[in-house]
């Protein structure tokens, strides 16, 4: 399910509740049943998605202000162009992570892995305590 043609690129809790499970079936390796959740251009902001699995997702112009990812598993998923500002991303995981031309500007990102995360062109705001693992010379 893609997300780009619906209008507004809103989503109901039933949809995303859907999308969420067949990504689940996904990562098992069900490609019968199972689908990659393609979040492109979809507003999840504000949206409480903790303690999620979502390794390889998709969020490329996504909207994700304000979201609650905290303990969340995002390795290799593509953030290309999201915007990820005043998200909670703590202790959350991104290891391999596409974060191109992302908005990471007042996240939260104390304990957030970003171990082999693409961080290029991201704009990444310092924070009282950032306690972030990045990679070298994106702090």
């Amino acid at each position: 399910m893609n997300l780009k043609d619906k209008p507004e690129n809103t989503l109901t809790s039933f949809q995303l509740e859907k999308m969420l499970y067949l990504h689940s079936l996904w990562l098992k390796g069900d490609n019968l049943n199972g689908r990659r959740c393609d979040f492109t251009g979809a507003d999840l902001s504000g949206l409480d998605l903790t303690h999620r699995n979502l390794n390889g997702a998709v969020f490329r112009g996504a909207d994700l202000r304000f979201a609650n990812l905290k303990y969340s598993t995002f390795g290799f998923a593509d953030f290309t162009d999201a915007d990820l500002s005043g998200a909670d991303l703590r202790f959350a995981n991104l290891h391999g992570a596409v974060i191109f031309n992302t908005n990471l500007l007042s996240a939260e990102v104390f304990s957030t892995n970003f171990t082999k995360a693409e961080l290029e062109e991201a704009a990444v705001g310092r924070r009282p305590y950032f306690g972030g693992d990045l990679p070298a010379g994106c702090a």
